[in-house]
């Protein structure tokens, strides 16, 4: 990376992938990716990964699964109050 030159973050750049923030940060974001070579590198890289991780883990699909864990099981649980 240039020195003097302030990149996008991580966290920026995650968030440009996903959509997250404002219009005007998304938009000022993609113009520095745009314009820096570094950026447009590591964003490039970071979206690759994004999209190899969907692949083989779609949204819908991994939802279903976190809903089975929290879904009560179909048995019947009775309480019965302890005197």
């Amino acid at each position: 990376m240039a020195e003097g030159i302030e990149h996008l973050s991580t966290r920026q750049i995650d968030g440009l992938l996903a959509e997250l923030g404002s219009e005007v940060e998304r938009a000022s974001a993609q113009n520095h990716a745009s314009a820096c070579d570094d950026c447009a590198t590591r964003l490039g890289a970071a979206q690759t990964a994004r999209d190899a991780f969907l692949q083989h883990n779609p949204p819908r699909l991994r939802a279903e699964e976190l809903l089975a864990r929290v879904r009560p099981k179909s048995r019947l649980v009775w309480l019965v109050p302890i005197s």
